[in-house]
């Protein structure tokens, strides 16, 4: 037994079963579980009695005969048995296999080989293998020398699952020795995961799928589950990292810690595509920091503790968002999945509607309710650091519609530091325009381009009354400007209220100052002293263009989004049964 590897329960078996459609046979552990406690990936004894195959039982295999099972680790888990089956009708085998074919990979490949055999024979039975050796030695060399899932060759790429859970049964976090190398136990497996990821699965289990199994309802399980878990959610943005922890409490989640780094993982993408070494290495950094802060683990799946990581713009368009998702996932445990735009903006109203909104029967100290009522329809504004999102619903949670836009603070800034912000010739400037800083009518009138070429929206339903919320950095850094806030007080931050004519004097007194002097204004986090000018500039640009000339600030967004989805989806629904 590997250390992270757990011990196969009744339940289990159960599960097994039903995941596989017919009872397992020879299970000698569970080398990894999802986040509710289900079998992902099983452990095999490499040698069995009797015949397992209807073609073994026609060729006479009798109960008591010795025949060998050479692939050591089986994906049980149904939704990503599915996923990983979109994955090979869409071609990876093929891809994958020519990138397997290149010379550092042939040698790392042999290597996976070389491995899985040894962990398949050290998992042999010694009597039994004894007597495969002295009666069958023909199938005791299977087991020697075969690879992965008993692959014959080192080259090559046969069955995806296959490799998936031999990676998946390897250690993460916590669990991986200090020496190891990232995604050399089995590139192949590797790059799974991560296409898994970049296709928007999360491999730690879907919130909502645990009914497939019923396992973590179970009798057996609810005593070692003890009380209802932590759950804490990460995203991964182009400009900062940030996490969020709540308990639950009176069946709501309660908020109990955050922690954020500014990691710029975007920095340099809209020139190159590709993700910065040095950028990914910060950033992994930072998310290490992050679990610390907020005392989590690194050890993978943790029903205790249940964690929701999503990556947004940079690691969505990145074409090299593949190596800072295998290292996320080896070294920390963190299954970062890459959140489709659409999605992305659903959280981010969602999470700032139930960050304004309180319950109906929820009072403050005084015993009166506080819950505001949002003229309708509520207009939400997520800028990040790589893409601006706006969603329109109601005040109760429905969407009505959203898009995105590919510009954020950090995209901004970089095109205007490479002189790509320009005035068009016909431009007609406002008096505060022209008589003010340069800089910040270059940065709106860029913005306003790139806000009206990609928010493709009937001009009608842009321009109807209502609520403009804004969250993100941005929108709670000018609050915090506003308020003047030495530190950070979120609970000050909430519903604060900004007029257009108030965030463009802010502009306007930033883009006066050096980047010395920005990053010491009271109230801004001095690391993004060098992109907020962009990021007021984006905001000036989606109120100009929505109409809007009031924004109501929001510090919940996309973190409390996730979590109320997973509680919804999972704790509450778990309740109810």
């Amino acid at each position: 037994m590997q250390a992270w590897w757990s011990p196969v329960s009744n339940a289990d078996v159960r599960t097994i079963t039903r995941q596989l459609g017919k009872a397992p046979r020879g299970v000698l552990a569970i080398a990894r579980r999802c986040r509710f406690g289900s079998p992902q990936v099983i452990v095999c004894s490499p040698v069995v009695l009797g015949p397992g195959r209807r073609s073994e039982k026609k060729a006479g295999v009798g109960k008591g005969d010795l025949r060998v099972f050479p692939t050591t680790y089986w994906l049980t888990c149904s939704y990503l048995v599915a996923a990983v089956g979109q994955l090979e009708g869409a071609g990876w085998v093929r891809q994958l296999s020519h990138w397997s074919d290149e010379a550092e990979l042939v040698r790392q490949m042999a290597a996976a080989h070389q491995r899985a055999a040894d962990e398949r024979i050290a998992l042999v039975d010694p009597r039994l293998g004894a007597l495969l050796q002295a009666e069958q030695p023909n199938q005791w060399q299977v087991l020697t020398q075969a690879g992965i899932g008993g692959a014959r060759s080192p080259r090559g790429v046969k069955c995806l699952h296959l490799h998936l859970a031999d990676y998946l049964a390897g250690p993460v976090g916590d669990e991986r020795p200090s020496t190891a190398a990232t995604g050399e136990r089995n590139p192949v497996g590797a790059r799974v995961l991560a296409l898994l990821l970049q296709h928007g699965c999360d491999v730690t289990g879907r919130p909502g799928c645990h009914g497939c199994s019923g396992a973590c309802l179970s009798p057996e399980t609810a005593e070692d589950a003890g009380s209802e878990p932590l759950i804490a959610a990460f995203d991964v943005g182009t400009n900062s990292c940030r996490g969020l922890c709540c308990r639950v409490a009176d069946d709501q989640p309660v908020v109990t810690g955050f922690a954020l780094r500014t990691t710029r993982l975007g920095e340099g993408l809209q020139e190159t595509g590709l993700l910065a070494q040095n950028a990914i290495e910060r950033t992994i950094a930072g998310l290490g920091e992050l679990q610390e802060e907020l005392h989590l683990s690194r050890s993978g799946m943790n029903q205790r503790s249940q964690v929701i990581a999503v990556g947004t713009n940079a690691v969505r368009s990145a074409k090299n968002s593949a190596d800072f998702l295998i290292k996320a996932w080896e070294e920390l445990g963190l299954a970062v999945r890459a959140l489709p735009s659409e999605e992305e903006a659903r959280l981010s109203f969602q999470g700032a509607l139930a960050g304004l909104i309180r319950r109906d029967d929820e009072k403050n100290a005084a015993g009166v309710s506080e819950r505001p009522i949002l003229p309708e329809p509520v207009l939400v504004l997520d800028i990040g650091g790589g893409s601006t999102e706006l969603v329109s619903g109601s005040a109760r949670g429905a969407v009505n519609w959203c898009a995105g836009a590919n510009i954020g603070a950090v995209r901004l800034f970089e095109l205007y530091k490479r002189g790509l912000c320009r005035l068009p010739a016909d431009a007609v400037l406002a008096p505060w325009e022209a008589e003010g800083p340069e800089e910040l009518t270059l940065l709106i009138r860029t913005a306003e381009h790139y806000l009206r070429r990609e928010l493709r929206l009937p001009q009608e339903e842009w321009l109807m009354s209502g609520t403009l919320v804004g969250v993100g950095g941005t929108c709670t850094s000018l609050a915090a400007i506003d308020l003047r806030l030495e530190k950070y007080r979120p609970e000050i931050v909430q519903g604060h209220r900004l007029s257009l004519e108030s965030i463009i004097q802010i502009g306007r007194d930033i883009a006066s100052l050096s980047l010395a002097k920005r990053r010491r204004i009271v109230g801004l986090r001095p690391q993004i002293g060098d992109i907020i000018l962009a990021g007021v500039a984006l905001v000036i640009a989606a109120m100009r263009i929505t109409g809007h000339t009031e924004l109501l600030v929001s510090d919940a967004g996309i973190l409390l989004g996730l979590i109320h989805q997973y509680f919804n989806a999972c704790i509450r629904k778990k309740n109810e049964v």
